[in-house]
C-alpha cells in the first residue's frame, strides 16, 4: 500500500504534515480494512493540529464524526 508506506517514511523523516496527507488517502481507500481506515483517519487529524494546520485538522476531524457519529467513547 502505497500510501501507508509513505506515511510510516514521512513520519519516519519527521515530515507529519506529508505524513497526514497520505494517512488521509489511507482513510479513503475502500480496500482498507475499516479499523485501519478509522485509525488513519485520526491520525491524521493529529498530525494536521501539531503541524499546525488547523484548517485541515478541522476537515480531518469533521469527516470523522460524519463516518462514525457514535458511539463517541469508542473513538479514542
Amino acid at each position: 500500500n502505497v500510501p501507508r508506506d509513505l506515511a510510516t517514511a514521512f513520519l519516519g523523516a519527521g515530515r507529519g504534515r506529508e505524513a497526514a496527507d497520505e494517512l488521509t488517502l489511507v482513510a479513503d481507500d475502500a480496500r482498507e480494512d475499516a479499523a485501519v481506515r478509522r485509525a488513519a483517519l485520526i491520525e491524521s487529524a493529529e498530525l494536521y493540529e501539531k503541524a499546525g494546520d488547523l484548517a485541515a485538522a478541522s476537515r480531518a476531524w469533521e469527516r470523522f464524526v460524519e463516518r462514525y457519529p457514535e458511539p463517541f467513547e469508542d473513538a479514542w
